[in-house]
């Protein structure tokens, strides 16, 4: 995913072109002035077109395949709540490359899908006994809280390249720790 990431057409420092297009293409080459086709598609019929309005600026138009986010997002949550991880780093990075969504409505996107299946995680591992709920759900869930605001607020100020770098650096970085523990222990 991370290479795709890095080797697919550039995203736009406003996410989009102007023309509806947020940098994802039609598939085809093309990637000015029309509305990008979401690679790949499962069912024509689930394909649904939507437009938004981020930091009160110009519509931006974007397809995606809901059965297709569907599939993805059972994966994430089976990933999310087996690995105890939020799935962000998995989830955003999807949904801007796969479903093209612009980067802002990808990252709160992510994050309204987490409160769901955290939620659901969270109350299944808790009835199963494996959660502290003092002070590890108290101090936690504080943390959270206060650095999802601030979270929220500076990628508000910053470009959406920019968040997708820094999304790239933290999963690359992740990944490199990762494999540095399954082979050395």
């Amino acid at each position: 995913l991370a290479a795709y990431l890095a080797l697919r057409p550039p995203i736009s420092d406003d996410d989009d072109d102007g023309n509806g297009n947020n940098g994802g293409g039609n598939g085809n080459g093309n990637n000015g002035g029309e509305i990008g086709e979401p690679r790949p598609r499962l069912f024509a019929a689930t394909v649904k077109t939507r437009t938004v309005r981020v930091d009160g600026g110009e519509p931006r138009v974007y397809r995606f395949d809901e059965a297709l986010a569907t599939s993805f997002n059972v994966v994430l949550g089976f990933i999310s709540s087996f690995f105890g991880i939020g799935g962000g780093f998995l989830r955003t990075p999807i949904l801007v490359a796969v479903f093209g969504f612009p980067v802002r409505v990808a990252a709160a996107t992510s994050l309204f899908a987490l409160a769901f299946y955290g939620g659901a995680g969270a109350i299944t591992h808790g009835a199963l006994g494996h959660i502290e709920p003092f002070p590890m759900l108290l101090f936690g869930g504080a943390g959270l809280a206060i650095g999802g605001q601030v979270g929220a607020r500076i990628s508000g100020r910053i470009k959406g390249v920019w968040v997708i770098r820094m999304l790239l650096v933290v999963a690359l970085g992740l990944g490199i720790r990762l494999i540095w523990q399954g082979a050395f222990g």
